[in-house]
C-alpha cells in the first residue's frame, strides 16, 4: 500500500505548463510573379489596321451620303422644270428632293416678282410716294406666297429682301423724276395762267425766282430758266403778252442765258408779226412808243407797264 501510494504521487501532468510554450508554425512558401512585359494592344500593327479601316469606311459612307445628297437636290430641281407638282415629291418622302424643288420655285417666283414690279415702277408707281409704294409692295408679295408651304414661302421672301435694294433706288429715282417733272410743269402752266391775274403777280415772281420756301425749291438753276421761258413763249402762242412784260419788268430775263433771251424774243417778234396782219397801223405805232416808253423807263412800276400794255392791246 505504501509502495502504490508513492508511484501515484510521483506521476507528472504532461501538460503542465503548456501556456508557456510557444508554437511554431509551418513556413507556406512564397509565390514568385515572373517579370513579363503587357502587350501594347493599342498601338500595335493590327489595331492601326483596324482604326485606318474604320476612318475609310467611314469616309467612303459620308462621300456616299453626300453624291445621294446632291443627286436627290438635282432631282428636285428637274423634277419643277418637267412640272411635277408639289403633292406628287412630297409623296416620295425624299426632303433633299423636296428642298430642291423649294429652291426651284423660290427662284423662279421670286424673278418673275422682281421682272413684274420693275415693270410697274415703270408704267405707274413712279407717281406713288414712298409710303404707297412700300404699302403695295407688301400686300402683292402676300398675294405671292399665299398658298405656298412655309419653307418655300420664307425662301421667297428671302430672295426678294435681297433685290429690295434694287427695287427701292428703282422707285425712288423714278419718283423724284416725276416730282421734279411736276414741279416744272407746274411752273411752266402758271406763268400763263397766273399773269392774267392782277392780284397774283407777286406768287407768279416768287415761283419764277424759287429760292428757299418757294414752290419750285426744288428745281435746279437751270431747270426754272427753262421752265421760265417755255411758259413765256406758250403765253405768246395763247395771246397773252402780259407774262412777258411781268417776267421782263422784275429783271428775270437778265439772269437767263443769252440763248434763251434770244429765245423770248424771238418768241415775242413772231407775235407781233401776228399782230400787224391783225391790226391797223395806229396798233403798231401804239406798240412801238410804248416799247419806247418801257425801254426809258417812263413807267414807275412793273404793274404800271403792264396795264399800259393792256391798254394798247384794248385800243
Amino acid at each position: 500500500m505504501a509502495q502504490g501510494t508513492q508511484r501515484r504521487e510521483g506521476t507528472q501532468d504532461s501538460l503542465a505548463g503548456a501556456s508557456e510554450i510557444t508554437p511554431v508554425l509551418p513556413q507556406a512558401p512564397q509565390l514568385q510573379v515572373p517579370n513579363a512585359s503587357v502587350p501594347d494592344v493599342v498601338n500595335n500593327m493590327s489595331s492601326q489596321v483596324a482604326r485606318s479601316l474604320s476612318k475609310w469606311s467611314t469616309a467612303k459612307f459620308q462621300e456616299q451620303s453626300n453624291k445621294n445628297h446632291e443627286k436627290a437636290i438635282l432631282d428636285g430641281q428637274m423634277a419643277f422644270q418637267q412640272g411635277t407638282a408639289m403633292e406628287e415629291l412630297e409623296m416620295d418622302g425624299d426632303k433633299f428632293a423636296m428642298q430642291g424643288y423649294r429652291v426651284m420655285q423660290a427662284q423662279t417666283l421670286s424673278a418673275t416678282m422682281l421682272s413684274a414690279q420693275q415693270e410697274l415702277i415703270t408704267e405707274s408707281q413712279y407717281q406713288d410716294d414712298p409710303d404707297t409704294f412700300r404699302a403695295k409692295y407688301v400686300q402683292r408679295m402676300e398675294a405671292q406666297v399665299e398658298g405656298l408651304d412655309s419653307k418655300t414661302a420664307r425662301m421667297v421672301r428671302e430672295q426678294m429682301a435681297e433685290h429690295m435694294p434694287t427695287l427701292v433706288a428703282q422707285h425712288t429715282k423714278a419718283n423724284m423724276q416725276f416730282e421734279e417733272q411736276n414741279a416744272f410743269d407746274t411752273l411752266v402752266n402758271s406763268i400763263d395762267s397766273m399773269s392774267g391775274d392782277p392780284t397774283a403777280t407777286e406768287a407768279l415772281l416768287s415761283n419764277a425766282m424759287g429760292g428757299e420756301g418757294t414752290a419750285t425749291a426744288g428745281l435746279a438753276d437751270a431747270r426754272r430758266s427753262a421752265a421760265i421761258v417755255q411758259g413765256t413763249v406758250n403765253s405768246f402762242e395763247n395771246g397773252n403778252p402780259v407774262a412777258y412784260q411781268k417776267l421782263k419788268s422784275s429783271g428775270l430775263f437778265e439772269e437767263l442765258p443769252h440763248a434763251e433771251q434770244q429765245a423770248l424774243e424771238a418768241s415775242k417778234k413772231q407775235y407781233e408779226a401776228k399782230l400787224a396782219n391783225t391790226y391797223d397801223e395806229q396798233h403798231t405805232s401804239n406798240m412801238s412808243q410804248y416799247d419806247a416808253d418801257l425801254a426809258a423807263g417812263a413807267f414807275e412800276t412793273p404793274q404800271a407797264a403792264v396795264d399800259a400794255l393792256i391798254k394798247v392791246y384794248a385800243e
